[in-house]
């Protein structure tokens, strides 16, 4: 059996205020201190037990490198949540370790913690995430894995992480990932972040991979910025909705006609691949107005694959706002790693003459800010293969967008106003490029199991 020890030189863990760090520990049986943690949380909340989902709290668990301290990686992210103007809506708890590793011991306990913090504090447990520096990007990661029913996603920065269980559809079935290094951090960490996106990436898993020219290790404000906008957006996948999250959802179940904007605030709120699978008929629906609200709403919310391949219909709608509208919620998806968001805004941009020259020239720039943070390492190579292609477009605009996009990953005589017969050269340059990139990519294979 195990006990909660809260020891802080100000007020009591109550539904009504907290001073930031507060510090306790898990004990055992005996009252030995088996787990440290620190915890922020806001001034005014719900009570614990809140089932009200537009009551309820996001959970961030904090994990600090090895010979660190308990609250060393809660900076970064509630900086983050700060300038995202999220801090309101989470809990954030700094879990320490003593040994090198997290231990066995320390995933057993850290479960314990995480029925704690949903007894104290009005906690969705849809909304429960990890964040971790060096070995605690392992604990952050592999923690994850181990438990989808507990963590909808998980980030890791300057290490990589072994363990790396199979599944039958990883995307529907296991949370997201978010793995980050600095190339100026310690020497030995690059190698072995690559080595770790090189033997995660064919298990399949929902991975987003950035490197950055910095020192990091975790305190990167545009990484992070990405990250925790991320993060925000998501939800267990595996978890039913609660009886108040399907209340919630129930008008979106009705006439669309009598839709509004509460009602996709809801979605938005209530998210997952379990609200995407509501919300993905209205993308169709008759009413301009009600597919507008209900494509924006993918825009605040990880809908999930199955929606938004349904979503990228939308390109094609009569309306040219819906068609914008839609192109915006497929750009930010396609930053998140949707394949679907990614293939739809591929296919926009390179797909000449059926699509309007306006909206493909809103593509290239949808491209432009989901792969901004890509300029090391260009994982969606699927998105540079669409420009390369826009680069020999009849169209001069889409020819000029698709190039600025692409003008700082190499040196290039490319000049979008010449002709056909004069951009030859140059596009086979380009296209050599982009075959060397999807080679890097294509040449990640498995590697033997994990650990």
């Amino acid at each position: 059996m195990l006990r909660i020890c809260i020891a802080c030189a100000c007020v009591l863990l109550t539904a009504t205020a907290l001073c930031a760090f507060d510090e306790g520990d898990i004990k055992d049986a005996s009252g030995k201190p088996v787990l440290a943690y620190a915890v922020s949380a806001p001034k005014e909340m719900a009570p614990a037990g809140t089932t009200d989902p537009a009551k309820q709290l996001g959970l961030i668990l904090c994990y600090h490198e090895h010979n660190g301290k308990v609250s060393d990686e809660m900076p970064p992210v509630l900086e983050a949540l700060d300038r995202l103007k999220a801090r309101d809506g989470f809990v954030v708890i700094g879990v320490h370790h003593v040994d090198h590793i997290y231990t066995k011991e320390d995933h057993a306990h850290t479960v314990e913690l995480i029925a704690w913090a949903k007894k104290t504090f009005p906690i969705n447990p849809r909304r429960v995430y990890n964040f971790g520096k060096g070995e605690g990007s392992t604990m952050s990661i592999e923690f994850a894995l181990e438990h989808p029913d507990l963590i909808a996603c998980a980030i890791g920065y300057s290490w990589g992480f072994r363990f790396m269980p199979d599944s039958k559809d990883p995307e529907d079935e296991l949370p997201g990932l978010y793995l980050a290094i600095g190339l100026k951090d310690t020497p030995t960490h690059p190698p072995m972040v690559r080595d770790t996106y090189a033997k995660a990436k064919p298990h399949g898993y929902h991975l987003l991979y950035r490197e950055f020219d910095a020192v990091g290790p975790s305190r990167h404000q545009p990484t992070n910025d990405e990250a925790i906008t991320w993060l925000i957006a998501s939800r267990n996948k595996i978890l039913p909705l609660s009886p108040k999250e399907a209340a919630a959802l129930k008008p979106l179940s009705g006439p669309a006609t009598g839709l509004n904007e509460a009602a996709f605030d809801a979605a938005i709120l209530v998210g997952g691949p379990q609200t995407g699978a509501v919300v993905a008929p209205l993308f169709t629906a008759r009413a301009d107005a009600v597919r507008l609200l209900a494509i924006g709403s993918a825009e605040h919310a990880e809908y999930g694959e199955a929606a938004l391949a349904q979503l990228a219909k939308a390109v094609n709608d009569k309306s040219a706002a819906v068609r914008k509208e839609a192109i915006a919620a497929l750009g930010l998806n396609a930053e998140w790693g949707s394949h679907a968001s990614q293939e739809a805004l591929a296919e926009l941009v390179a797909g000449g003459k059926r699509f309007e020259t306006e909206d493909r020239v809103l593509g290239i720039e949808a491209i432009a800010k989901a792969v901004a943070l890509q300029t090391i390492h260009q994982q969606d190579v699927i998105l540079y293969a669409g420009l390369v292609k826009a680069l020999d477009d009849e169209q001069a605009n889409v020819r000029t967008a698709a190039f600025a996009v692409l003008q700082p990953y190499q040196s290039s005589d490319y000049k979008p106003e010449t002709d056909k017969a004069g951009r030859k050269a140059s596009l086979a340059a380009w296209q050599t490029w982009l075959d060397g990139i999807v080679a890097k990519e294509s040449a990640v294979k498995p590697q033997g199991p994990g650990r």
